[in-house]
């Protein structure tokens, strides 16, 4: 102890590490595997080691991104208000102009078969009043043939009444009373077979009546079941995409389309803090907005990191909803507010495809 203590520093030191290199040479074990394939397990594990680091930087920088992009989006969000109330007012005008348009439209058609119902309801009365007078004319046919029959029975005498004194004056006088009584049954005859034409004529016209008064209450319960329907159709879905409407509206409680497809939009771009939807102008005419949706519904149509690149994602919004069917007008990323209408009805189209499935093979 006390010789090592006498030891210099440089020498104790040269000693300490003499000692440590000759322990380690008695640990040392050899392996028996080949130095190519140490080196191929090397780079192997060092290309995974660098794919781990690649992808961890660009989930930092993708979070990094986003908390700017997010930062200046609340900071852009006060002027964003006006504008987007006053999108948010000009949308709620235009469906209130679509339902006074239906209900004008729903008005019209009203008008026209109440029109229609008032006059199959007067030819109804006229018919009736045409049937009435028929049968009143068959009936009084009926009386005057009663009553002719009871003249001739009346008329009727026997020819030993008259011929009762035999003289050759009440015979010449009977004579001329069987001729004229003669002339007068031809006579009657020919006004019964007038009459009788007339009777088949007024039974064939009571028919035609009878069928004509059918045909027209037909006409009127018809009339009257369209405007029964039309009624219960104003209180309904009009069509199928206002039955997605109401669906849509119901779905998020949201009093217009507008508000209810903002509301969808935005419940399905929470995993993209960089992308907040508020309106249907600026917050989509870069495109992002769009490639976002698409991708949450579909990832393996795009890459996340293709949403950083916000000068391709115009044409990629394009190139995306063109393979959905979905037609986008190129002018819309010309401009920081594109037609408000034009985005709605694309995000709406959007919703039909990917949420709700349709045109699906």
């Amino acid at each position: 102890m006390c010789a090592e203590m006498s030891l210099s520093p440089v020498k104790w030191r040269r000693r300490s590490w003499r000692s440590i290199i000759s322990a380690r040479r008695e640990n040392i074990v050899f392996s028996s595997v080949p130095v190519s394939t140490r080196v191929q397990e090397l780079e192997n594990r060092e290309h995974a080691m660098a794919n781990d680091d690649m992808k961890s930087l660009k989930e930092m920088l993708q979070r990094l991104i986003d908390m700017q992009l997010t930062a200046q989006a609340h900071n852009g969000k006060g002027d964003n208000v006006e504008a987007n109330a006053t999108e948010e007012l000009q949308a709620t005008l235009n469906e209130l102009q679509e339902v006074r348009q239906n209900l004008l439209s729903f008005e019209r058609r009203y008008a026209a078969l109440q029109k229609k119902n008032e006059r199959l309801e007067a030819e109804l009365v006229m018919m009736r009043r045409e049937l009435e007078l028929a049968r009143n004319d068959v009936f009084t046919y009926r009386k005057s043939s009663l009553r002719r029959k009871a003249w001739k029975l009346s008329q009727s005498f026997d020819d030993s009444v008259l011929c009762c004194d035999g003289t050759p004056d009440n015979k010449v006088h009977v004579k001329e009373l069987r001729e004229e009584i003669a002339m007068l049954n031809k006579e009657l005859e020919k006004r019964e077979a007038v009459i009788e034409n007339e009777r088949i004529h007024h039974r064939a016209q009571l028919k035609d009546f009878i069928a004509a008064v059918k045909v027209a209450e037909r006409h009127r319960e018809e009339a009257q079941a369209e405007v029964n329907r039309m009624v219960d159709a104003s209180r309904t879905v009009a069509s199928p995409d206002e039955m997605i409407w109401d669906n849509l509206m119901q779905r998020f409680q949201r009093s217009t389309k507008r508000n209810a497809l903002l509301a969808w939009a935005e419940a399905h771009l929470t995993a993209y803090p960089s992308i907040s939807v508020s309106n249907f102008t600026s917050d989509w005419c870069d495109g992002r907005a769009f490639c976002a949706l698409i991708h949450h519904f579909q990832p393996e149509l795009l890459d996340r990191a293709s949403l950083l690149q916000r000068e391709h994602c115009p044409e990629l919004a394009i190139q995306l909803a063109s393979r959905l069917r979905i037609h986008i007008d190129p002018t819309t990323f010309t401009g920081t507010k594109p037609d408000f209408k034009h985005v709605m009805e694309v995000v709406f189209q959007l919703y039909k495809k990917l949420d709700l499935g349709e045109g699906e093979a």
